[in-house]
This record gives C-alpha cells, structure tokens and sequence, in this order.
C-alpha cells in the first residue's frame, strides 16, 4: 500500500485539517503533542510550509488547561520572537515540575478530557 502524500491545491486546507486533530490528555508528556505537529510539518514538507505561529496556535487549542498559563508567560515573556522551541520548552518544564510534585496523574478539575 502506498502511503498518503498530499500534493496539489487543497493541501494547506488539509494541513489546517490535520492541525485540528492534534490532541494532548491532561496526564501526557507534552512530547507527544510536538511529536504529532512535527508528522504533521514533514508530511506537507516541500508543499505548504507550517509557520511557528500556526504551529504554537495549535499548541495553544490542544494543550490541556494546566499549561495554559505557562504558554502564555512565554508569549508575554518574548512577544513576536516567540518560536515553537520556547512553547517546547516551556511545557516539558511545567510537566517536569507536575512529575517531582506527584500531580501529573490528576486530571484537571474541571478538563473535559
């Protein structure tokens, strides 16, 4: 079977497609989110370029409320300059300090997840 390559016209309308599935538990390393937009940026390598600002913009949808705040220091703290790197950063930090603290496990009170 000959695996999927998007080409053509429709391909940044698919790109956005596939940001929307990007997701993270509450309980998850944040690994696994970069994991999945980094499939995402190489899949449409060559065809539609994936900014850092759409990148972290899907960060920011698919990150569970914990990390919200420390997402947006980091935005506060470099303003335009801010790159994917920095939200990377930022979260495996915050998770970290969860898994020292013993509160990774616990859900997010009021997290639909």
């Amino acid at each position: 079977a000959k695996k999927y390559t998007p080409k053509g016209d429709l391909s940044d309308v698919e790109m956005k497609q596939d940001l929307k599935k990007v997701k993270m538990s509450a309980n998850e390393d944040p690994k696994t989110l970069f994991a999945q937009i980094a499939v995402i940026r190489a899949r449409y390598a060559g065809i539609v370029t994936l900014s850092d600002s759409e990148a972290i913009a899907t960060v920011v949808a698919a990150a569970p409320r914990r990390y919200q705040t420390g997402i947006v220091n980091e935005k506060r703290a470099k303003g335009a300059n801010i790159t994917l790197e920095d939200v990377k950063t930022a979260m495996d930090m915050l998770y970290r300090a969860l898994e020292v603290s013993g509160t990774v496990d616990e859900d997010d009170e009021d997290d639909d997840d």
